[in-house]
């Protein structure tokens, strides 16, 4: 994750939906972490496992069917959007 400052960049502040969507970030502070990096981390995770799992699932090498990594991969890209 050495590209994350730009990444971090990104995050909208906390609070600009105007208290409509107040997106958590459990356990940042213990770790260590501001908000914006908590969430460029967790989501950055989140795509390299589901892309992995998308791929090796499309070549035959996990018996998972290509339509459940594909699924979680899209609702992911609509909690970030």
């Amino acid at each position: 994750f050495r590209g994350q400052v730009p990444f971090a960049g990104i995050v909208p502040p906390k609070g600009t939906w105007g208290g409509l969507w107040q997106v958590p970030a459990p356990k940042a502070e213990e770790l260590g972490l501001e908000y914006s990096v908590y969430h460029s981390y967790w989501t950055g995770i989140c795509e390299v496992g589901g892309g992995l799992w998308l791929a090796l699932s499309g070549v035959g090498a996990l018996p998972t069917p290509v339509q459940i990594p594909a699924s979680l991969m899209f609702l992911l890209t609509l909690a970030v959007t």
